[in-house]
């Protein structure tokens, strides 16, 4: 660990004076011990030096104190917002709004709270910056019985990439969105995630659409990979699961058409559309 350690801090120095990164996630009503394991892998390395964003995205009394609690405790950046439903896209890109006040921030990463980085992940996007194109990352499914409460985040489990690659099997690469590299310039020209997903599917696939129809190189991270924390998908109603195939017709609509690149005309992550954005 001492030299990954050593490599990640050099590595950290090239990322201060070329191009950084912001982290960005949302959240609603969730399994809050994932977003504890969640953002602790992320102060590991040199990714507690960059900026954290956290949308509580309309969270109910209970968690939205608990979130609170949580990102004041990992020294992370909250942002909340009254929202009637969740809706992933709207998320990030207000969380991609609100990471534009960093100076210097040009690249964003995408994410999710049941996501865990292990310690090659910031190294290998720092040999990429600054980044040529929109970079994916492959993602592995850790066991629901190894998440209960805090056990991860108690142990060196995080730290202990060959325990995670033990204990995980690879997750379908159908899912592009456990952790997004993207160029900042870019993801503002085509005004963020189309806000026409809710709930959540597919937005992932859309924008990985939108960069190869606009000719930004679009590729796998080789070497690192990221962990879902399995979890049941009891949370969803009739009308939410009514959505997601909303949202896979969608796309499958805007594959026919292959565009247009740019979305949201009236604007995106909450924010009207700028002059310059005319």
């Amino acid at each position: 660990m001492g030299t990954l350690r050593c490599e990640a801090m050099q590595l950290l120095r090239r990322v201060r004076v070329g191009m950084n990164l912001a982290v960005i996630l949302g959240f609603r009503d969730w399994h809050v011990h994932h977003l504890v394991n969640c953002l602790w892998s992320l102060s590991l390395g040199w990714l507690c030096e960059v900026p954290v964003i956290v949308v509580d995205f309309g969270c109910t009394e209970y968690y939205a104190k608990a979130v609170k609690m949580i990102t004041s405790e990992f020294n992370m950046t909250l942002v909340r917002v009254e929202a009637p439903g969740w809706s992933r896209a709207r998320a990030l890109n207000i969380g991609a709004r609100a990471a534009q006040e960093w100076p210097g921030v040009e690249t964003f990463v995408f994410t999710d709270a049941d996501m865990l980085f292990p310690p090659s992940w910031a190294p290998t996007v720092a040999k990429q910056l600054p980044v040529p194109g929109l970079l994916l990352t492959h993602s592995r499914d850790l066991p629901e019985a190894y998440i209960t409460g805090d056990r991860i985040a108690r142990s060196d489990r995080l730290a202990n990439e060959e325990w995670l690659l033990a204990q995980t099997t690879p997750h379908p690469d159908v899912g592009q969105g456990a952790a997004m590299v993207v160029p900042r310039r870019w993801f503002e020209y085509v005004r963020g995630f189309d806000e026409t997903y809710s709930i959540w599917a597919a937005e992932d696939n859309d924008l990985v659409l939108r960069a190869q129809w606009s000719g930004l190189p679009v590729a796998w991270l080789e070497g690192t990979f990221v962990v879902h924390q399995e979890h049941p998908r009891d949370w969803a109603t009739p009308a939410q699961l009514e959505q997601v195939r909303r949202n896979r017709e969608y796309l499958l609509a805007r594959m026919a058409e292959q565009g247009p690149v740019v979305r949201n005309p009236e604007g995106w992550g909450g924010q009207s559309r700028r002059p310059e954005e005319l």
